[in-house]
């Protein structure tokens, strides 16, 4: 190993440790349910990604004088030991995908996909004890190669997936920013599995194995960075704590905001458009625009982001907040 790799490594596992620490601040800060299956999804993908890196490179240490069949054994036992964390990474990626586009995963599906990674791992093992008996790695290798790929397609699907459920959600910003943010993963994935295939079917030597490591920990950055500008500027609070509430009751108070005009605000918050407005509250739509425009005049503002602006910065008040999914 050169010290370039080592760099690599050591660089690669120290920015999987800070967003894993990165996601749970965002949970705590936020406390919102998807964020924590976000973070176990991230813990679940860097233990995956660890024990394969440290476990690879201590069985290239201990069994380097080892005949090859001894060298491919103990590289077979690694995957075994990272394929589990990597199928849980999978599945709260799912619901994490789910959770964020308002939908819940169904019991049965948690049922039959736990069924079918036990099936998987159980066909694993079947595969490397065939290797050892008969020393023939071509059913491992086949079998192996298609859980990667089959792994790396459901990440994929979920992410699409997310993309399509993104057009049932009423609130505009996080509509356009949850399209942004599915398209990111689907791109990453994508140049994950290139990376991946590359590996497989080259024969690369470490520095390149180290690029390839050092994608794997770094493919989530962009997007949890993308994640904290969500949900700092597009998600409205809606869980105000008393303190909060009392500000936000001031505010209308002080600005003389009727009931009619609080319910539109509330509206406003949420990001929902006019016409939806009108049809929520069963009024036309050009009765909604006169309530708005009532509502500018009072606050002083002369548009939609000026006025959330004015409301955070009430409600806020340099205090910790949190925002609505």
């Amino acid at each position: 190993m050169t010290w370039v790799s080592l760099v690599i490594y050591i660089f690669s596992l120290v920015s999987g440790f800070s967003i894993v620490f990165y996601a749970v601040l965002l949970f705590k800060r936020y406390r919102k349910k998807y964020l924590s299956q976000y973070l176990f999804f991230l813990i679940a993908y860097y233990i995956s990604g660890f024990l394969n890196l440290i476990g690879q490179h201590l069985a290239h240490e201990f069994f380097y004088c080892k005949p090859v069949f001894v060298q491919m054994v103990a590289n077979y036992l690694v995957v075994l030991l990272g394929l589990p964390f990597f199928v849980v990474s999978l599945y709260f990626f799912i619901s994490f995908t789910h959770e964020i586009a308002d939908r819940t995963l169904s019991n049965m599906f948690t049922i039959w996909f736990f069924i079918i990674s036990l099936v998987v791992l159980v066909m694993v093992l079947i595969g490397i004890n065939l290797f050892i008996d008969r020393q023939s790695s071509r059913f491992i290798k086949i079998l192996l190669n298609s859980v990667n790929y089959g792994i790396v397609f459901f990440f994929l699907l979920s992410a699409f997936k997310m993309f399509l459920y993104s057009r049932r959600i009423i609130h505009q910003d996080k509509k356009q920013g949850l399209r942004l943010f599915s398209i990111l993963y689907i791109f990453l994935f994508l140049g994950y599995f290139a990376v991946a295939q590359y590996r497989i079917s080259s024969s690369i030597g470490n520095l390149q194995f180290a690029y390839i490591v050092l994608y794997y920990f770094f493919l989530n950055l962009i997007p949890i960075l993308y994640l904290k500008y969500l949900l700092k500027k597009s998600f409205v609070s809606q869980s105000l704590s008393t303190e909060e509430h009392e500000k936000l009751g001031r505010f209308y108070f002080n600005f003389d905001i009727s009931n009619q005009e609080r319910v539109i605000i509330s509206f406003i918050l949420q990001g929902i458009k006019s016409h939806i407005i009108a049809k929520k509250l069963s009024i036309s739509t050009g009765t909604v625009k006169n309530h708005l425009y009532n509502i500018y005049r009072k606050v002083g503002v002369n548009s939609r982001n000026k006025l959330i602006q004015k409301v955070r910065e009430c409600v806020q008040n340099g205090k910790q907040h949190y925002f609505d999914s």
